[in-house]
């Protein structure tokens, strides 16, 4: 069974994922804390795109934790 430190630091890299993922994706082409008004739509979609991507991953992350501990679950189920 993983730790607690351990779980931390698989939720905080697929909160990261998440929420960094369209950011990351657009840094070439807008300034540093500029306002999503003043982006491209080209630069918005992109943006749209990669947080989906994001979420999708992190999605599966979340599904590989949720069935890691379905197992723990259930082997103590049955022992």
């Amino acid at each position: 069974m993983k730790t607690k430190e351990e779980h931390k630091i698989k939720l905080k890299q697929i909160s990261d994922l998440a929420f960094s993922h369209g950011v990351e994706a657009i840094k070439p082409y807008v300034e540093r804390f500029s306002f999503p008004n003043s982006w491209s739509k080209e630069v918005l979609k992109l943006f749209m795109e990669k947080c989906h991507e994001g979420f999708k991953m992190a999605q599966g992350l979340i599904i590989d934790e949720v069935l890691y501990y379905q197992s723990l679950l259930r082997e103590k189920k049955f022992n």
